[in-house]
């Protein structure tokens, strides 16, 4: 082979290894910062879930305040439904009440 092939084919490897080196290197930093991009959406979804089961947590408690409140309360109106004065002040303003499907 002519010496100035071979230097071709020389000059052609040593750019096919810089392109390649410089591919590869362009490859890492974009996983690089793709890491770091769904490192960031990950905490994200972890900030959001915390306050979601938080918010959860807040709701059951607000509903079993609200379930004990409900018993008091119909515990103290069946008390007060012994009462006679009570009792026949309910069954007569049962009675006064319009019906809601009319």
């Amino acid at each position: 082979m002519p010496l100035e092939i071979k230097d071709n084919q020389a000059a052609l490897r040593d750019k096919i290894a810089v392109l390649r080196a410089e591919f590869f290197e362009e490859i890492q930093t974009m996983q690089v910062i793709l890491d770091a991009k769904v490192n960031s959406i990950q905490g994200e979804y972890g900030n959001m879930q915390g306050k979601f089961d938080g918010l959860k947590e807040n709701m059951n408690r607000m509903e079993l305040g609200l379930g004990n409140y409900m018993a008091k309360l119909e515990n103290k109106i069946n008390i007060l439904k012994c009462y006679d004065p009570v009792r026949a002040y309910l069954e007569s303003s049962s009675k006064h009440i319009p019906s809601s499907s009319k």
